[in-house]
């Protein structure tokens, strides 16, 4: 529950004791009907925000750079949702809160990338006039509706305002041992910040307005809850705002930590040394030598080339966590750049930027990155799934989707990473620290570079097409700044470049709706199987009817030695392992694309072989139930598979 929540309801409690409510028109409240109330209300309206949130989404993705449209949309659908959360009687307010924390995370890459910008700042306009516009429509009702000589609301009210900070400081210190391991952890000092800084504003005020204008509630009660919410706002203003500062101050947290504050005096230190440089040749400009120098570099505030100042009491864990910090602040940076600049989908910069936040939670981790690595593995829902044919075909056309999007976060990590290198130098506290983070960036591009060369070996048209991709909306986005550019210096008059432009943009738009990879198209043909090409048509046609496909990691067990197994396998692509144990001694040999393996399983239903994928692998089976008959009716496929099995 939040504090606002609190407010209304503490006031609910307090109309209800002191308040004369004759029986014609009184409420019968419990505890239980209370709380269950609030968990439908609240609940419902969690649940009505994130559904329109997920509508607004799925409209937004079919939009490209229209700001117009899409700004629209979002209005419209904060409009829609808190009216149809008071349709259904329930919280409007906690609907339209959902509904923003929904866009704020799985929407904000669903703007296209040159409407972001605008929508921010639409969107910080619109929320400073709906603030003022609530605190002021607060302030009439209490003037007009609300008696404020009765003594008794006042003592309600500084009850309620001490009742809110006992109950703030309970919840903080029962959740402490939780918040220490979460995020970059809590101690005491700002514990006690996070109790202090509750300062209520518009979501608080906006409840107890729509308390007040319910028909359900009586008038007094509907005014007494508006004035101790109004009088809990000002109050936290007053007093916790007003005093915040000195509170941070006496618990010495008015400062940088001093390992950020080395890292800040290394980065200005290197804007001096920059700007010392540029010195002589503006003193030798025609137009600026006559200036007063000793003027504009005390009025400019240029300082001088200094040494980093010693800390003597910053240990050096600390300052190398403020600097991979900083690094890992930097990235998630170059990520929403890459974003604007449309090199970077709007699916892997969701990824990538939840995979900066989540190294930053806790000591921070340059490398390596475990769960962004997971993004370009097979789920292990596959393991469960892949044994019904019809949903094993589902799940392919999803992973090579999988694959694409893996390699589109592989090509912006890596360019981040490239881009951290340029930074460690000038950040770094010491060479030791730069040297270990080198280290870790060369290992993530390793790591990484090794994946897209196992894709591009096994799936060499999925690299073409997403290459070919990538260069078509690099090319498409430098055509549309030179005609920015262009209309810019009048070289093109506005009509002509709207024309040139929204030409670009609808080539732009069709690019993003092209699919990553067509599976179908990459079915391996029969005919292409060295035991199968010299097989009547018939046989080949019914041979691609039985087929059934797999995919299977880098280092996935296919298939142990002596487990069921009721098809014989051919790979597509990639590279398998065969292991084969006999009299104790182990057998290793690698099968490449065309060749056939486990074809004994047409004996006796049993693995011959221990089969592991070198590669990223695609495994063609024939499925030995379709495969006897088969046999039955060609004896040349008989022959065939009997000169496999020797």
């Amino acid at each position: 529950m939040n504090d606002g929540t609190a407010i209304v309801f503490f006031s609910l409690f307090y109309a209800w004791v002191v308040t004369d409510i004759t029986q014609s028109n009184a409420i019968s409240m419990s505890a239980l009907s209370i709380g269950g109330e609030f968990f439908y209300v609240v609940t419902l309206g969690l649940i009505i925000g994130f559904i329109t949130a997920l509508l607004c989404i799925f409209w937004l993705d079919r939009i490209f750079n229209d700001p117009m449209i899409e700004i629209t949309l979002t209005i419209a659908f904060a409009y829609a949702v808190f009216f149809l959360a008071e349709t259904l009687h329930v919280s409007g307010v906690v609907a339209v809160v959902a509904f923003a924390l929904a866009m704020a995370s799985i929407g904000r890459t669903r703007i296209s990338p040159e409407v972001t910008g605008f929508l921010h700042h639409f969107w910080e306009m619109m929320a400073h006039i709906a603030n003022t516009l609530i605190f002021l429509l607060v302030g009439i009702l209490v003037a007009i509706r609300v008696p404020l000589d009765d003594p008794l609301a006042w003592q309600a009210l500084g009850v309620l305002y001490l009742g809110i900070l006992v109950i703030r400081g309970i919840s903080i210190t029962v959740f402490i041992p939780l918040l220490k391991r979460i995020g970059i952890g809590i101690n005491r000092e700002k514990a006690i910040v996070l109790w202090w800084g509750g300062l209520r504003g518009a979501v608080s005020l906006a409840l107890a307005l729509t308390v007040a204008a319910d028909d359900l509630i009586p008038k007094a009660l509907g005014d007494t809850i508006l004035f101790l919410c109004a009088g809990i706002v000002v109050l936290t203003i007053l007093i916790n705002g007003s005093t915040m500062g000195l509170v941070l101050k006496l618990l010495g947290l008015s400062a940088l930590p001093p390992a950020k504050q080395a890292t800040v005096d290394k980065a200005q230190n290197k804007i001096s040394i920059e700007l010392n440089a540029l010195l002589p040749n503006m003193m030798e400009n025609q137009f600026l030598k006559g200036a007063n120098w000793t003027l504009v570099k005390h009025q400019s505030q240029l300082q001088g080339i200094n040494e980093i100042k010693s800390h003597e009491e910053i240990t050096p864990q600390d300052m190398a966590t403020a600097f991979q910090r900083r690094l890992l602040e930097t990235e998630r940076k170059d990520y929403w750049s890459q974003f604007e600049q449309g090199t970077l989908g709007k699916h892997a910069t969701k990824r990538l930027v939840e995979a900066v936040e989540h190294a930053l939670d806790g000591e921070p981790c340059i490398g390596p990155r475990p769960e962004l690595f997971q993004s370009w593995k097979i789920p292990h829902i596959f393991e469960y799934l892949r044994h019904n044919p019809f949903i094993n075909q589902i799940l392919l056309h999803l992973y090579f989707d999988r694959l694409a999007l893996g390699y589109d976060i592989a090509r912006g990590f890596i360019q981040a990473q490239e881009a951290l290198n340029s930074h460690i130098a000038s950040l770094a506290p010491n060479p030791e620290a730069a040297l270990a983070v080198h280290k870790l960036v060369a290992d993530n591009k390793h790591m990484t570079q090794q994946w897209i060369e196992s894709l591009r070996e096994s799936f060499p048209e999925i690299i073409q097409q997403l290459q070919s991709q990538a260069a078509i909306r690099l090319l498409l986005n430098r055509e549309r700044s030179i005609i920015s550019q262009l209309l810019k210096q009048a070289v093109l008059d506005t009509p002509e470049a709207q024309r040139l432009l929204s030409n670009v943009e609808s080539r732009m738009q069709a690019l993003q709706n092209i699919s990553h990879f067509d599976y179908d198209q990459q079915q391996k043909i029969i005919t292409q199987i060295p035991w199968a090409k010299n097989l009547c048509q018939n046989t080949q046609e019914k041979l691609v009817a039985m087929i059934e496909h797999d995919l299977f990691e880098q280092g996935q067990v296919i298939k142990q030695q002596g487990k069921l197994l009721n098809k014989i396998g051919i790979i597509s692509r990639g590279s398998i392992a065969t292991l084969k144990t006999n009299n104790n001694n182990l057998q290793r040999h690698i099968k490449g694309p065309g060749e056939t393996f486990a074809s004994l399983t047409l004996l006796n239903s049993l693995s011959p072989a221990s089969y592991r994928a070198e590669t990223l692998v695609e495994v063609i089976w024939l499925p030995n139930e379709k495969l006897k008959p088969l046999m039955t009716q060609d004896p040349d496929l008989a022959i065939q598979l009997a000169k496999l099995m020797n």
